[in-house]
């Protein structure tokens, strides 16, 4: 049973860091970190229009941290995308 010291983690725990800022997210939270609706989302991915997912067990997701370079890059296709990322690298 927890005591009154640790019922409550503070803000700035490790836990509390890591739910704030996901490194992987869903499509819909990859559609709001985009700021498009969801169906726009898929849209976009079933014509190769953003980047590959990750597939872990049955989840798909997206690394935010790719999706934000995506975004700055102009968000080119996925093909141009793939160009760029590994010449970045």
């Amino acid at each position: 049973m927890p005591n009154a010291e640790t019922a409550h983690a503070p803000p700035s725990s490790p836990g509390a860091q890591l739910a704030a800022s996901p490194i992987l997210v869903d499509a819909a939270a990859a559609a709001a970190l985009l700021g498009i609706s969801k169906g726009h989302f898929h849209n976009l991915r079933s014509t190769g229009s953003i980047p590959l997912p990750i597939r872990l067990g049955g989840s798909v997701r997206w690394p935010v941290e790719e999706l934000r370079s995506w975004s700055r890059a102009g968000c080119p296709p996925r093909e141009r995308w793939a160009v760029l990322r590994e010449s970045a690298q």
